[in-house]
């Protein structure tokens, strides 16, 4: 509700101003810093510890309340200011005990009051004044224990407290109320520089005839001696129009303890990042400041409170996080979790942690989509491969030395170890297996082992939940394709021509529904074989040396592959996963079918002309791989029907049909007669 409102419907001439303190936030990366400087610096010492910590200028959309954070990098560098990060800082103090028994003994009254005296004395000084800072000072209460790596805290804000309460003396008004709409839209320019150099929220306004300009608060006597308008403003990085953030306190105290203000006109600047940009609330506030003593440091407030409004330490238990392994887990997910903080709240870190991806092809493409995989925090990877490391792959393959070439070693092994050295929380493994192909026999003294092959790969697709096809041949994709299908797995299909590229996601299958396939339907969506009239067959056999290797532009595999894998998280976050329908090319910034964009069925690349386009093709009917009789055919013989497609792929056309049609074709020609007249 906006304070105006309330005054309205309550008739009020007056209305107590309203503060939110902070919520505190440690990052475990200043527990392992502090750790450090307690057993290499600190050790047995209790004296007080000088910290920083910092709060931002700009509020989320999702945030209740502001936070004050405390982390390793700002701490304890005495040279850190917040000034290009478009945060304010507060200036503390951190007493640490040596033992549990010390910490609760510790006085903590006295602690407190101790650091209300100090602002009492920099607001007296003046040197609240030249670094504004220091009207936001804290305490920082805690003991480490080390041993178990459990870190106890409790905060405290110290506000000082005059008699009374500060009152609005009339009902607040919007700034264009008060300001033209040039002074209103020049202020805000003035704001967006303000935030990202300061380090303090707070500033003189000054009004000229043509414009408004922000002064320190150093100029408060020579406005007050030049009997001018006085305007203090802050940035209130509290996001509630209705409740002014902790510092703001402070403030009323500076005014009211250094110069005897009874009353003062604010300018309130709420700051906050919403989904179309940046927004400003600007208000002016005539507030009555409530009376403080003439002598004597006047009663401070601000112990952080729990959510059942009680002083209680915190109690953090960094073992996990404190490990070397578990440390960097948490760092891999930092970037991850911020983007859930503010961008995208709905984001499922955990669905996409527990997502098992497997990976047939261990090579350019296998490789890059791998590291994209790792990049979004997928923990469970697995790789199929049976080629070895060659001298030219490393170069390309991001997941292989020269050492791997040197010493021979199988791709989807040295892959998965690179994965697990790279990020030790990494779930990767290797399987050093081939994949049977259409057109390629199989003797009779190897069948047990493509037997077996066909039965480890069925398997392997099964246990994981999204099949990425990346090995080179087209009759390599077919097998993974049926047993996909098969398995009702999210398959995403990615190809590589010179300087084009293709990247897919298969269509499920419902063949008990008859209207699966109807032309109209979004949802009906082909494989990498829908648009064949022909089995797929031997391609390898007599292929010269360029044709043996994959020739594309180097950062195809880069593009293609971080396309699928985005494709891939957009998909998982649509309520119908694999079965969510296609979506069609739609205008930027219009509406999409996931938070994280649309899932259009294929993406068609052209590096030449740096442009994608988007593609629907529909399911085919005689589909050569993913059909309902090819299904079925699989269903009923398993390997049997396996080996009679490696033998003769034509028995996939006979299987689906297409052999009739095509000899029905070729019927209706031989049948129609020819007239001369007719040429």
């Amino acid at each position: 509700r906006d304070i105006s409102f309330i005054f309205a419907r309550d008739g009020m001439e007056q209305k107590t101003v309203l503060f939110r303190p902070f919520k505190t936030i440690i990052d475990a990366s200043y527990w392992y810093e502090f750790t450090q400087k307690k057993l290499d610096i600190y050790k047995l010492s209790e004296d007080q510890i000088p910290i920083t910590g910092d709060y931002h200028a700009i509020s989320g959309q999702y945030t209740e309340f502001s936070h004050f954070s405390i982390t390793a990098r700002s701490a304890f560098d005495e040279q850190f200011t917040g000034v290009n990060t478009s945060k304010f800082i507060g200036k503390g103090t951190v007493i640490n005990t040596n033992t549990i028994e010390a910490y609760k003994k510790l006085d903590k009254k006295q602690a407190f009051n101790d650091k209300a005296a100090e602002l009492y004395d920099n607001i007296l000084s003046g040197a609240a004044i030249q670094d504004p800072s220091l009207l936001t000072p804290f305490i920082l209460l805690t003991f480490a224990d080390l041993k178990k790596y459990k870190f106890h805290s409790l905060f405290g804000f110290p506000v000082l407290v005059g008699d009374g309460v500060h009152t609005y003396k009339n009902i607040p008004k919007l700034a264009q109320d008060v300001f033209t709409g040039d002074e209103v839209d020049n202020l805000k320019n003035i704001l967006r520089d303000f935030i990202h150099n300061e380090v303090s929220p707070f500033f003189v306004l000054q009004r000229t005839s043509d414009q408004v300009n922000l002064l320190p608060l150093t100029e408060i006597e020579s406005v007050l001696d030049n009997d001018e308008e006085l305007i203090i403003g802050y940035i209130d990085t509290n996001h509630d129009p209705n409740v002014a953030g902790w510092p703001v306190r402070n403030l009323l105290a500076l005014l009211g303890i250094k110069f005897h203000l009874q009353e003062a006109r604010l300018l309130s600047c709420k700051v906050s990042m919403n989904d179309s940009g940046i927004d400003y609330l600007l208000k002016v506030l005539d507030v009555n400041i409530a009376t403080f003593p003439e002598d004597g440091v006047p009663k401070a407030v601000g112990w952080e409170k729990n959510d059942q409004k009680k002083i209680r330490p915190k109690i953090m238990d960094l073992a996990a996080t404190m490990d070397p392994t578990k440390l960097a887990e948490s760092a891999v997910d930092l970037n991850l979790k911020l983007m859930r903080w503010r961008i995208l709240p709905n984001l499922d870190l955990e669905m996409i942690a527990n997502t098992k991806c497997l990976l047939i092809g261990a090579g350019t493409l296998g490789c890059n989509i791998a590291r994209s995989l790792l990049s979004w925090g997928v923990r469970n990877i697995t790789f199929v491969d049976s080629g070895k490391v060659s001298f030219s792959n490393p170069v390309r393959q991001t997941l292989y030395t020269f050492k791997d070439s040197q010493d021979g070693v199988f791709k989807a092994e040295a892959a998965a170890d690179m994965l697990t050295r790279i990020f030790p929380g990494c779930n990767a493994v290797g399987h050093v297996m081939t994949v049977p192909m259409p057109g390629h026999p199989v003797q009779k003294k190897h069948e047990k082992k493509s037997a077996a092959d066909v039965e480890k790969l069925s398997q392997l697709i099964e246990e994981h939940d999204v099949i990425y096809q990346l090995l080179d041949s087209r009759e390599a994709r077919w097998l993974p394709t049926v047993l996909s299908t098969y398995h009702d797995k999210l398959t995403m299909n990615i190809a590589l021509g010179f300087d084009t590229y293709l990247v897919m996601r298969h269509g499920a299958r419902d063949f008990d529904d008859p209207t699966s396939l109807d032309l109209n339907r979004l949802d009906n969506m082909g494989c990498y074989f829908c648009n064949d009239v022909m089995a797929p067959r031997d391609s390898l056999t007599d292929r010269t040396l360029d044709q043996q290797c994959t020739v594309t532009r180097p950062g195809l595999s880069f593009i293609a592959g971080s396309q699928a894998v985005e494709l891939m998280v957009s998909v998982l976050h649509h309520p119908l996963k694999q079965r969510a329908p296609a979506d069609k090319s739609a205008e930027f910034g219009s509406k999409t079918s996931t938070e994280l964009g649309n899932v259009p069925h294929q993406i068609r690349g052209f590096l030449p002309l740096f442009k994608n386009i988007l593609v629907h093709g529909q399911a085919y009917d005689k589909c050569v791989a993913c059909s309902k009789s090819i299904i079925d055919a699989y269903s009923e013989n398993g390997f049997e029907f396996i080996k009679q497609v490696l033998d003769d792929p034509i028995t996939l056309e006979d299987i689906t049909g297409i052999t009739a049609m095509k000899q029905k074709q070729d019927e209706m020609i031989d049948d129609m007669s020819w007239d001369s007249e007719d040429f």
